[in-house]
């Protein structure tokens, strides 16, 4: 399975930083052989030591491609406005649960996959 995404994670903010290492290391404990590919604009080499592959920000083909080989593609830290999808293949109101009812419901949605 690969996970291929792009966020405010990717520029060398520890908050950030911080959330994603724990969504990986989560998703790793259920999904053993998830590999992450990443947009990025930190050095080169910034997130191997968590067994992630980056690829610059502005490699537009590496990006395509990766978005296209992708299982899922995981975008956040957008400050661009809230544009609803058409026809969304979920939908779950994550303030009617807590965070960890929310992140079991989405590791259960991903195993169903998978």
């Amino acid at each position: 399975m690969l996970i291929a995404g792009a966020g405010s994670s990717c520029l060398l903010n520890t908050g950030d930083e911080a959330i994603l290492v724990g969504m990986i290391k989560d998703l790793r404990e259920h999904i053993p052989s998830v590999e992450f590919v990443l947009a990025s604009r930190n050095p080169e080499g910034y997130m191997a030591r968590y067994g992630i592959k980056e690829i610059p920000l502005g490699d537009i083909v590496q990006l395509i491609d990766a978005a296209k080989r992708s299982d899922l593609l995981i975008l956040g830290g957008s400050d661009d406005p809230y544009e609803p999808p058409e026809r969304p293949e979920l939908v779950h109101d994550a303030f009617a649960h807590t965070v960890e009812e929310n992140a079991d419901l989405i590791i259960d949605l991903l195993m169903e996959f998978f």
